[in-house]
């Protein structure tokens, strides 16, 4: 039996309640729990509970004490901080890391022979090996001989101490292939470790992005290559996300990189590094020759013609689903999320294969080429939803953003049950400042999205769960609040 179910919540007084949720969120920038109060007081139930305290203002009298405050701290962050990892997730940035980014940056550093990464919010630690695996093994022809620093930092102690024994369970490897596991993992009686060889150049720190300092040379926190922050920001407010930029900004090398999660991209936000857009990647460079105040960030490469498809990088190119029952069976964590439309024979063989020419124009920057192949096949098939989603996509990162919301708006007509419609289309609409309409979309996404399981992958979404899409709507909804 659930205890929460027969055990009384903690009650406290709005002015109570709002002094522990602006204490908890100023500490961890988790500004998501601004308007998630039952939320918050279901963590907050756990930890009173083992305190033995009755109430929610002996709780924040205790957790802002000397005698015990910052033990107690670290033990509520464990409850509300998410520890969703896995290695090499998403695919399609750990290509470009192995293809472009780590051979550039080892080609740029090629005189000093020395690497330093920095992994923020590393969770259980699954990034940083991911990133030692792919220098030790798949770049070993460039990389002996090199000293190679990889630091993995997180709030949560707890987290950080699972990394350092380097053990992981049979979920943190749905993106690892059987060689990779094979070579680079050992089995033990509780799970998986990785090997002592990928360990050597990892190390893990306690760092708090929102009240620590950073560059911070105490903390060896300066002077990096290449920095990856992915998912953590989505949760902070846009005052605390533009805090932790900077901070990155300033821990970077000349010429060193940022990647940060898909939901993440922001103009304005990046305007101090120079953005290069490649096919499924996105991150930020730091240069001197920097834009003026008020001028947008630039681009490298064949997107300094065309944009590519940003939108397409908060969730790369998937089918929706068609789902007609209510509550549908939660599926197994192996299970995936696709489509239930049957395309039709009449454009370069058939719709889905039409889809992924038009989706390989657009990733090589022939944007122009793509919205039209695009124009013609939502003519041969104007029944099938997905078809209107990926025009309606096109055509916002084109610039034709009313365009996209008409294309948006008939793939949310054609298939009603699918969340990524009405998620792609509240962006479109808080982009152009239609704030309620945004926020009655997002929140359609946020409903059909809690009858599905979280940990259920979206086919061809780079890895991308249930979870990742939910966390993304509830992160841009949230932000719109505090905006």
């Amino acid at each position: 039996m659930n205890p929460q179910s027969t055990t009384r919540q903690p009650r406290a007084s709005d002015a109570v309640s709002r002094r522990l949720t602006e204490y908890v969120i100023a500490r961890t920038g988790l500004a998501y729990y601004r308007d998630k109060n039952d939320e918050l007081h279901r963590h907050l139930h756990t930890r009173l509970r083992e305190l033995g305290l009755n109430d929610v203002e002996a709780y924040l009298h205790f957790l802002t004490s000397d005698a015990g405050g910052e033990a107690e701290f670290d033990r509520l962050v464990e409850e509300l901080t998410i520890g969703e990892t896995y290695f090499f997730r998403h695919a399609s940035v750990f290509d470009a890391l192995r293809e472009r980014i780590l051979p550039e940056l080892l080609h740029q550093n090629r005189d000093r022979r020395r690497l330093r990464i920095w992994s923020a919010g590393c969770s259980f630690g699954a990034e940083p090996y991911s990133l030692s695996i792919v220098l030790r093994k798949q770049l070993a022809h460039l990389t002996a001989g090199w000293a190679i620093q990889i630091v993995g930092t997180d709030v949560n102690r707890r987290f950080l101490a699972r990394a350092r024994e380097g053990s992981f369970e049979d979920w943190a490897f749905r993106g690892v292939g059987d060689e990779v596991k094979r070579d680079c993992f050992s089995r033990g009686p509780s799970g998986w470790r990785i090997a002592p060889r990928f360990q050597q150049d990892v190390t893990f720190e306690h760092h708090n992005l929102v009240t620590d300092a950073i560059p911070s040379a105490a903390a060896g926190l300066y002077d990096f290559d290449l920095i990856l922050c992915r998912n953590v920001m989505i949760y902070f407010s846009s005052a605390t996300a533009d805090q932790a930029v900077s901070g990155f900004f300033n821990c970077l090398v000349e010429g060193g990189l940022l990647i940060v999660g898909h939901a993440e991209s922001n103009v304005e936000r990046f305007r101090s590094f120079r953005t290069i857009n490649e096919a499924h990647a996105v991150y930020y460079r730091r240069s001197s020759n920097e834009p003026d105040v008020g001028a947008p960030a630039r681009v490298d490469g064949a997107a300094a013609q065309s944009p590519g498809l940003g939108a397409l990088q908060t969730l790369p190119f998937v089918e929706p689903s068609v789902i007609h029952h209510d509550r549908p069976e939660r599926p197994s964590s192996r299970q995936t999320f696709s489509s239930g439309v049957e395309p039709a024979e009449t454009f370069d063989a058939d719709s889905a294969k039409a889809l992924l020419h038009v989706r390989e124009l657009a990733d090589r920057g022939e944007m122009e080429n793509a919205v039209n192949r695009c124009a013609r096949l939502v003519e041969t098939d104007k029944l099938n939803p997905s078809v209107h989603l990926y025009h309606g996509l096109l055509l916002d990162q084109t610039g034709n953003v009313e365009g996209a919301e008409r294309s948006l708006r008939r793939a949310v007509y054609l298939n009603r049950h699918c969340p990524l419609s009405h998620y792609y289309l509240g962006m479109n609409q808080k982009r152009r400042g239609l704030i309620a309409e945004a926020v009655r979309s997002l929140n359609n996404a946020l409903d059909l999205l809690s009858r599905m399981d979280d940990s259920t992958i979206i086919t061809h979404g780079d890895d991308v769960t249930i979870g990742d899409l939910r966390r993304m709507a509830m992160a841009h909804l949230e932000g719109i609040k505090i905006q």
